[in-house]
């Protein structure tokens, strides 16, 4: 087979991952009370949603293996100092707004592919400083009073789809490397929504398995006799023959554990230090 050129990614396209979905399903559809019409018609509205959900399925499937498909990073320049000095109140920032302890702010805010974040680094803004080797130290029982507000948050906890932090005395910027799951499969201009391309290389074998998965949990109480568990495997298992991409890059890198916490030693925000 040729190699594609470089302006088109080598990306199956959703009605090619329904047609295998269909291949599938021909040898259980005897058993199917009643089927009306063929199964996974590219134009049924019923079709789209059932390949909507299978697809978000199978991206958190990816996203807990740890899949670099589906990570991304990001640098949110600017923001505002905490208002208060007040060591109980903390600071967040989520899809809608930041508050600064005081005030309520429009921007900035994440992104709106942000799912939850996997680090978290700060430095002073405005200063062109590079982020420190280490991440902040994200906390799993709450953040810590550890007294007056400092020049730096230091701490991270992520609760209610928001990153709450004790607050910088210095306008901050906050570079984040967080899970992203990739949009819903939609109609864009004049094109059908199967003639979409899924961005995913070699998704095929699982998403199929999954759109599989998701027709038949919506027909077990019509009679259906089908083994949603072994589908479900089969779906996982080609799943994880996706995710073993990453596997294999990682194998060729030498890796020193970190601590739980993601810390180690001392950190610096602009050129401060603090102790670890």
């Amino acid at each position: 087979m040729p190699i594609p050129p470089a302006n088109n990614p080598p990306y199956d396209t959703a009605a090619v991952i329904l047609h295998t979905a269909r291949t599938r399903l021909n040898d259980r559809l005897d058993t199917l009370q009643p089927v009306s019409g063929k199964a996974l018609e590219n134009t049924s509205s019923f079709t789209h949603q059932i390949f909507n959900t299978a697809w978000r399925r199978f991206q958190n499937y990816l996203a807990n293996l740890g899949s670099s498909r589906v990570t991304r990073e990001i640098i949110i320049v600017g923001l505002p100092p905490v208002q208060t000095i007040d060591p109980a109140v903390q600071v967040f920032i989520n899809w809608t707004n930041y508050f600064d302890g005081l005030f309520y702010w429009n921007t900035p805010v994440l992104p709106p592919d942000f799912t939850y974040p996997l680090k978290v680094w700060e430095r002073w803004s405005g200063q062109n400083l590079p982020f420190p080797q280490e991440p902040m130290e994200m906390m799993l029982e709450g953040l810590p009073d550890f007294g007056p507000k400092q020049v730096y948050n230091r701490f991270c906890d992520w609760r209610e789809d928001s990153l709450y932090m004790p607050g910088s005395l210095m306008t901050t910027d906050l570079r984040f490397r967080y899970v992203s799951l990739l949009p819903d499969i939609v109609d864009a201009g004049q094109s059908q929504w199967f003639q979409q391309v899924v961005p995913i290389m070699n998704c095929l074998d699982s998403l199929a398995w999954y759109i599989v998965l998701e027709f038949w949990t919506a027909r077990v109480g019509l009679g259906a006799e089908v083994d949603l568990q072994a589908i479900q495997v089969k779906a996982e298992a080609a799943a994880k023959q996706v995710f073993n991409r990453d596997a294999r890059l990682r194998q060729r890198v030498t890796v020193t554990r970190q601590p739980l916490s993601g810390r180690g030693g001392n950190s610096d925000v602009g050129g401060g230090y603090w102790g670890g």
